[in-house]
């Protein structure tokens, strides 16, 4: 990565376009927060994580005790670390907690068996995955909204779109450990030669290209979620 961006200090390679980072200066966004410890020496090592799901049981040392049975060679106290931080600094998680009492207990299992193809279906389209990747399934070409539905407190349901400002936080605790707003349609753009707001939104597709460049001087932590990061970036 030879070029530097004049105007957000984005690294790029020869020949790549000179608004593919921050649309030459328009987009501004602050940055992530760094994660603390213990999350910051996580990402850095050699663990994995992705444990959304585990945020509806009901209290932690269930939580800690599913966390583990899930990835039997975790080790307790890392996970432990990483559940205590959650719960401490993200509002969203304890927001979470709250629909346990409303959702039945969940014993299903999804199995694929490749031997299990039905009758006069071609054989390939029922195998079972032969290596760890992140993919996504698109069902004919309109696009529907997702159905994202967030139990309150007082019992009630509150369906959100996929652009709420908080749907990265949600899906996405470890990248966003401190509950920060994620894209939204009220981001502006910003004029590079006055750096006020300009009366244009910025687009998902350029508050995402700004969020996953590498920055001179600047730790990207995004990128060192690996599996987690493959799924961001799908999603």
């Amino acid at each position: 990565m030879s070029e530097i961006c004049p105007y957000c200090t984005a690294l790029k390679f020869n020949g790549e376009t000179m608004g593919m980072c921050c649309a030459s200066g328009k987009v501004k966004l602050p940055l992530l927060a760094a994660p603390p410890d213990p999350l910051k020496t996580f990402l850095t090592g050699n663990y994995n994580h992705k444990f959304l799901q585990l945020y509806f049981i009901s209290d932690r040392n269930s939580e800690l005790n599913a966390r583990c049975e899930i990835s039997p060679n975790v080790e307790r106290t890392i996970v432990s670390q990483l559940q205590h931080l959650f719960h401490e600094n993200i509002n969203l998680v304890r927001l979470f907690k709250t629909a346990i009492d409303l959702m039945p207990t969940d014993t299903h299992k999804i199995i694929i068996s490749a031997d299990k193809t039905p009758p006069g279906q071609h054989v390939r389209r029922y195998n079972a995955p032969t290596i760890d990747e992140v993919a996504i399934v698109m069902v004919g070409d309109q696009f529907l909204p997702r159905g994202i539905i967030l139990h309150k407190r007082n019992a009630q349901l509150l369906r959100i779109a996929e652009t709420h400002r908080c749907y990265d936080a949600l899906q996405y605790p470890i990248i966003f450990w401190d509950g920060a707003d994620g894209y939204h349609f009220n981001i502006k753009l910003m004029n590079p030669a006055t750096n006020k707001e300009m009366n244009k939104k910025c687009s998902a597709m350029h508050y995402y290209s700004y969020r996953l460049m590498i920055r001179q001087d600047e730790e990207n932590y995004i990128l060192k979620c690996r599996e987690l990061f493959h799924q961001f970036v799908v999603d």
